[in-house]
């Protein structure tokens, strides 16, 4: 009797042992390719740690690189407010030059139609003009000729008067 009731747990204890035995050899498989796939992913991560390094190598130059750039950038600007301050002071005194020239060539207009060429001499501070050396007086031309024995300009009508003449100052 006893045997009788041995014999089925002696077969039972071989059934177990068969199966811890197919178990322990599963677990080995799953340890082996756990150990595997941990492998893999330790060189995943080991890539990725470098890309990482790497990503943050170039960060830092590309943010220095930046701030250098910024500050480039900051002085381009003060540089640009400069010469458009200088350039609006040019062009206000550009304008002034401008009008003033305008009004001049106004005032020459006006005294040219008006045949005063002699109030322009005095205006300008050329009463007179040098003519080989001797100073003649454009209203007494006549006189100065017949004082020198000769005539300062040429006996033409056209360009024996000044008001004929284009004056030097105009361009």
């Amino acid at each position: 009797m006893v045997l009788d009731k041995l014999h089925p747990v002696i077969m039972e204890n071989i059934s177990i042992r068969k199966i811890i035995k197919a178990e322990r050899k599963i677990l080995q498989e799953r340890k082996l390719h756990m150990e595997g796939h941990c492998r893999v992913l330790q060189g995943k991560v080991a890539d990725l740690t470098a890309k990482m390094k790497k990503l943050k190598m170039d960060y830092q130059m590309k943010a220095s690189k930046a701030r250098a750039e910024g500050a480039i950038v900051l002085e381009l600007k003060n540089n640009f407010e400069e010469f458009r301050l200088k350039y609006d002071r040019l062009f206000d005194y550009n304008q002034t030059l401008r009008n003033q020239l305008q009004s001049i060539s106004h005032e020459v207009q006006k005294i040219d139609e008006s045949n005063e060429w002699s109030n322009l001499k005095t205006k300008l501070g050329f009463p007179t003009v040098e003519n080989n050396g001797k100073c003649v007086d454009f209203e007494n031309v006549s006189e100065t000729a017949t004082k020198y024995g000769e005539y300062p300009f040429s006996a033409t009508p056209s360009s024996s008067s000044p008001r004929h003449r284009r004056p030097i100052y105009q361009c």
